[in-house]
């Protein structure tokens, strides 16, 4: 039970499945990362409470042959159930876990299930994946990175195995110390969906979000032109806090637009500085916030203009900041 790091413990291995408690009894876990990750591994320390330097990839090195890890972590066996669930990481696997604070790449490089269940196989929101530890967890970093593979190509495009699901939105809400979710789906070609205007609801410490959806080609490419694609109220719970954002949506499939806010009702005393507005521009009021860089780079079907609102910001003086020339083109 005092066991604290289990860094990288099954990392590079090709096993298909695992009993969904084999973690109950570690109930003093705080370090996960890299625990089933494929992918290019070191700096590895064991008395460390920091993570291993990690790259994800999409095969262990050396290994030509795709099927020969075609069903990795694709089966979760559930103590007292004859049959296992297929494809999916059941969400009590770190019920029992209450400490954990990095859970850096833990399932990155795995192509062999497409998303997360309840415990008889149903699809979850993946609200209940880190629940018990949801208030501790400090950094997901590459958490779901490169889960998806290139299987074949068509008349109809790409075809892609692995993580297919849409972005849960419960996953990260109510993470108070979470500072840290770099190339979280990064890599997961075939993630789905759109992205939820409260996907970060409660993570008031959220610094970065480099590269978090970096390469999802097929996030939001079924979307109308006419369709929000990126909320513009994504970072209302962290405005003070993010300072990252760079390489966040590089390369996404996003056919809509960006969200537009509202701009403040000034007091009466005529002072922005009094001004009272909600409904905020993307990266509106971030003053902590120093890197954007690449932050759209790629994204070829994002319709609509850039909003003028989008890096708002009151100063000192009690004007108003307009940022030009800072969007990434294609």
């Amino acid at each position: 039970g005092r066991r604290r790091w289990v860094l990288g413990a099954f990392a590079n291995t090709k096993i298909s499945g695992f009993a969904t408690d084999f973690l109950s009894s570690l109930t003093e876990l705080t370090n996960i990362s890299c625990l089933f990750a494929k992918g290019t591994i070191s700096s590895v320390n064991l008395q460390s409470t920091n993570s291993p330097t990690f790259t994800p990839s999409p095969h262990v090195s050396g290994e030509t042959n795709w099927s020969a890890r075609d069903d990795a972590l694709a089966y979760c066996y559930i103590p007292g159930v004859d049959d296992p669930i297929i494809g999916k990481i059941v969400n009590t696997i770190f019920e029992n876990n209450t400490k954990l604070k990095r859970v850096d790449a833990c399932f990155a490089g795995n192509t062999g299930f497409t998303g997360i269940c309840n415990a008889d196989g149903s699809d979850a929101d993946g609200s209940k994946l880190f629940e018990s530890a949801r208030s501790n967890i400090q950094s997901i970093d590459g958490l779901f990175a490169n889960c998806s593979i290139e299987t074949g190509s068509g008349d109809e495009g790409a075809s892609y195995k692995g993580l297919t699901s849409n972005v849960h939105i419960n996953l990260f809400k109510g993470m108070t110390n979470l500072t840290s979710a770099q190339n979280v789906f990064a890599g997961c070609f075939s993630l789905t969906g759109s992205i939820p205007s409260d996907l970060f609801e409660g993570c008031d410490n959220l610094m970065s979000t480099r590269g978090m959806f970096h390469r999802c080609y097929n996030l939001g490419i079924g979307e109308s032109s006419t369709s929000i694609s990126i909320p513009n109220r994504l970072f209302d719970s962290c405005r003070d806090s993010i300072q990252n954002t760079s390489y966040m949506f590089a390369k996404c499939g996003f056919a809509g637009r960006i969200g537009v806010g509202t701009k403040p009702v000034v007091g009466s005393d005529g002072l922005l500085a009094n001004a009272s507005y909600e409904n905020k521009g993307l990266l509106a009021e971030c003053t902590n916030l120093l890197d954007t860089s690449a932050m759209f780079f790629g994204c070829r079907n994002l319709k609509g203009a850039i909003p003028e609102d989008i890096f708002y910001t009151r100063d000192n003086l009690n004007t108003y900041l307009y940022y030009e020339e800072t969007f990434c083109s294609n």
